[in-house]
């Protein structure tokens, strides 16, 4: 765009639409647009009309009376995962002077939090795990993190209750048939769900479906699997079924990474057919899923974009993606943000000393 945008420049649609998310570029004057238009929003869709009655103590109305209106939280939910505060309960320290400096630090920064709820994760990985071993099945780090962030007053979430991937499912689970295997995680959904009514309102329903096969094929995984959208449907829509039967009040995602942006070096070829796999056609995979669950009966209460980017996009080229989601009338949400200075430097961006 080569005209110069003023400070009070209202961008109009057909403005912005000339930014479809492609061009990975640096471009100031781009930035310039997608601020203005940023800015716009903040006036058309975070400000409101509120009207105030200031009384004493008798309830009589104050005339003339100075008053100071200072905000102290907001409504966007603004956090971080807790897998240190986890694992610092698993061992012990979490009335260490490391961890109640940790606390203080999250609420000061914070106003919500993902709470791990792995059905297991790989061995090599310290992360809370709540049934590696069949019949044991353990909640209480879990439990504990919720609690402290009920205590704490800030919004707990859990992830993820179902992830279709090797390594997220138990051995032991992998050694009955497809049905049986789905029971199991039935009854571990249903189950979390329902404890933790109440306490978490948010949850990551399913991970990475985009990438992974469905449970029928996960004998089959050869990544990146780009698995058929009706195999997809036939899984996900049951969890999110199942969720809902048993916290009606809660809001469950669908949860995926790799359609923002591409990696620096290109994603493997599909194993199944030997077609590129790029973020674009990604994207396009997502909003198809989303259609068809709600097809399904089952449209999930909003998209996640984990944003693994390695690489941070130009303002313009970022909202653009947003609104490419936006268009299914869900809310995004962005799940799990990686950024670092070097992905501004891989941009051109100037950084300060």
């Amino acid at each position: 765009m080569k005209k110069k945008i003023a400070a009070n420049d209202v961008v109009r649609d057909e403005e912005w639409r000339q930014f479809d998310g492609r061009d990975a570029v640096y471009d100031p004057s781009l930035s310039t647009v997608a601020l203005r238009r940023a800015r716009q929003g903040i006036e058309e869709h975070r400000k409101g009309i509120l009207h105030l009655r200031v009384l004493d103590r008798a309830g009589n109305p104050l005339r003339r009376h100075p008053v100071r209106v200072e905000q102290l939280t907001h409504q966007f939910l603004f956090g971080e995962q807790l897998w240190p505060l986890d694992a610092m309960y698993r061992d012990g320290e979490e009335e260490t002077e490391r961890a109640r400096a940790w606390k203080r630090r999250f609420l000061e920064v914070f106003n919500a939090a993902t709470n791990l709820c792995y059905w297991t994760e790989r061995d090599r990985n310290d992360a809370s795990k709540t049934e590696a071993f069949q019949g044991e099945a353990r909640m209480e780090n879990f439990a504990r993190t919720v609690e402290w962030c009920h205590a704490s007053g800030i919004t707990a979430k859990g992830h993820p209750l179902f992830w279709s991937i090797d390594k997220g499912i138990p051995e032991w689970v992998k050694r009955y048939d497809l049905e049986t295997r789905m029971k199991f995680a039935e009854v571990r959904v249903r189950n979390l769900v329902a404890r933790f009514r109440g306490k978490v309102r948010l949850w990551d329903a399913t991970n990475e479906a985009l990438w992974e096969p469905a449970p029928k094929n996960l004998h089959r995984r050869n990544w990146p699997h780009l698995e058929d959208m009706e195999a997809i449907v036939d899984y996900i829509a049951p969890v999110l079924r199942w969720c809902r039967e048993e916290d009606p009040e809660a809001r469950f995602l669908i949860n995926d990474y790799g359609t923002e942006s591409e990696p620096s070096s290109p994603y493997p070829p599909s194993p199944a057919d030997g077609s590129a796999v790029t973020a674009a056609r990604q994207r396009e995979r997502y909003l198809q899923l989303v259609h068809a669950l709600g097809d399904a009966g089952q449209l999930p209460d909003a998209i996640g974009l984990q944003s693994h980017t390695g690489w941070v996009r130009d303002h313009a080229e970022q909202a653009a993606i947003y609104d490419i989601y936006a268009a299914s009338g869900l809310p995004v949400h962005i799940t799990e943000f990686w950024a670092h200075g070097s992905h501004l430097e891989k941009l051109g961006v100037p950084l300060p000393e």
